[in-house]
């Protein structure tokens, strides 16, 4: 039986240990645009290439993304011709079992404490292997109340809450639900007054991501998942209580998201090593170190993923850590 199924529709399919996400025939030949416009993918000749065209007009189509049953997808020219389409890895967003082991660990410590959760988000267009994974400190302040059309999706919740069963799992559908189809559109509009989505942008759009729509070709997430809802990071003890199950996210989430290069804005100097409780459970091969300014900016692999430590943006010169940060990450 194979180790491998079609990701939209879960049909097995034969093993592909270099396309991890490829669709099956029936569910690639279903392809469409955002809109919904059916799509056509081939190659330009008997020596590979990728076209891409409308298929009610066979007008041009120039880009590799699409969607499959609404499902983000990529099209690409195969290694050896023909045409792959492979699913955005999108099942780190919808795992309520995480959510539910975090609020768990951090119930008992904080039982009155106003928290929220910070779940991965993945770009529409991010692709494996070739794109951005920024990786903060700590959700600070997510999760404000909101209220749509008299419909209540908070995900601030009370910590003693998480201890009664039913309301876990209300917490958790909640907080899947406050992801909409378009994860990271917030980012755009935090970049005038946010140094650490400026800089983030910059490494994103330095690593070819354009400029327009950056935000949709990364991934993004936290070292730790949990954290107080008013605009503070967490305590040391709200850390110390999801330590554990966040050293073993960030390694999945690393494993399953496979970027080609990680920058983790988290400070790595003497007096803010948020990093530190983290490198060894990641296996990070430290390569080189840099000084820029009055930080320590290192440079390594986790994996086969280019990684760079840099500290948090927020009142330092900008430029210096882009510029340090691409002169490792950047393949030439």
């Amino acid at each position: 039986m194979p180790a491998q199924h079609c990701p939209v529709c879960l049909t097995p399919v034969p093993e592909n240990p270099r396309y991890r996400r490829y669709l099956c025939t029936s569910c690639a030949a279903r392809a469409a645009t955002a809109e919904g416009r059916r799509l056509v993918f081939s190659n330009a000749g008997p020596w590979g290439g990728f076209v891409a065209v409308h298929a009610d007009d066979g007008s041009a189509y120039d880009r590799h993304e699409c969607f499959v049953g609404g499902r983000p997808c990529y099209a690409d020219e195969a290694r050896f011709g023909g045409i792959v389409i492979e699913a955005v890895p999108m099942e780190l967003i919808f795992n309520p079992d995480d959510i539910e082991a975090l609020l768990r660990a951090a119930a008992a410590e904080h039982p009155d404490e106003l928290l929220s959760v910070f779940q991965t988000q993945v770009g529409l267009w991010f692709r494996p292997e070739r794109r951005l994974l920024i990786v903060g400190r700590a959700t600070n302040g997510w999760g404000t109340f909101e209220d749509v059309e008299g419909e209540d999706i908070r995900t601030q919740f009370p910590a003693k809450t998480a201890l009664d069963a039913s309301q876990r799992q209300d917490w958790s559908r909640r907080t899947l639900e406050s992801i909409d189809g378009d994860p990271l559109a917030w980012a755009d509009g935090h970049a005038r007054r946010s140094a650490f989505v400026r800089v983030a942008r910059r490494i994103a759009i330095g690593l070819d991501a354009p400029m327009v729509d950056w935000y949709r070709h990364v991934a993004w997430t936290q070292l730790y998942k949990l954290g107080r809802a008013a605009e503070l990071n967490p305590s040391e003890e709200l850390m110390d209580a999801q330590l554990p199950i966040c050293r073993q996210l960030l390694a999945r989430e690393l494993e399953a998201l496979a970027p080609q290069a990680v920058v983790f804005l988290v400070g790595c100097g003497p007096t803010a090593d948020w990093f530190q409780w983290f490198d060894s459970a990641l296996g990070f091969r430290e390569t080189a170190r840099h000084r820029v300014g009055r930080d320590d900016v290192r440079y390594g692999f986790v994996g086969q993923t280019r990684a760079a430590v840099l500290p948090h943006p927020q009142g330092r010169a900008e430029t210096p850590l882009v510029e340090a940060a691409l002169a490792h990450l950047r393949v030439t």
